[in-house]
């Protein structure tokens, strides 16, 4: 099935912490949404390299009328007030029958797992994201582990 898949990242960066085995399994077939215009001119250079489309928010308009798959940040198990922004319209999504899954960018949540190639995930991340590369220079936590987990309303 020829599904796309549907990220929102509410900093670029996150695409790729919470979903790079999604970005790699369905490589051309994702796109992934950005609300600030920092976030979504951060990440050109990823979507090139990892061949996903970029787009802002303002482009949303009705992508949910079509039979896509949804990642959000899972607003329960994440801190930051945006990641919960967002994956409270997520919810809302799933709450009115849509395909949603939620990620998280640490280890709280009781669904995360190791990734299978975290040295891709680690280069991934440094190749696109150098500038922030302190983040995870010492925290193995962005590129060791992700996690997705579906609700059930």
């Amino acid at each position: 099935m020829n599904t796309n898949h549907i990220i929102v990242a509410p900093h670029a960066d996150d695409e790729i912490i919470g979903c790079y085995e999604i970005l790699e399994k369905y490589k051309g077939r994702c796109h992934v949404f950005f609300p600030t215009q920092i976030g979504f001119s951060q990440s050109l250079y990823a979507s090139q390299m990892l061949g996903y489309e970029a787009h802002r928010m303002e482009e949303w308009k009705d992508w949910e009328h079509i039979a896509y798959k949804f990642y959000f940040p899972d607003h329960i198990y994440e801190l930051h007030p945006e990641h919960r922004k967002w994956g409270a319209f997520g919810e809302e999504l799933a709450r009115n029958g849509f395909d949603v899954s939620f990620y998280v960018t640490n280890m709280l949540a009781p669904y995360i797992r190791e990734v299978k190639d975290f040295k891709a995930k680690r280069n991934a991340l440094n190749e696109c994201y150098s500038m922030k590369q302190s983040l995870w220079e010492h925290d193995f936590k962005y590129f060791l582990f992700e996690g997705q987990c579906k609700w059930i309303f």
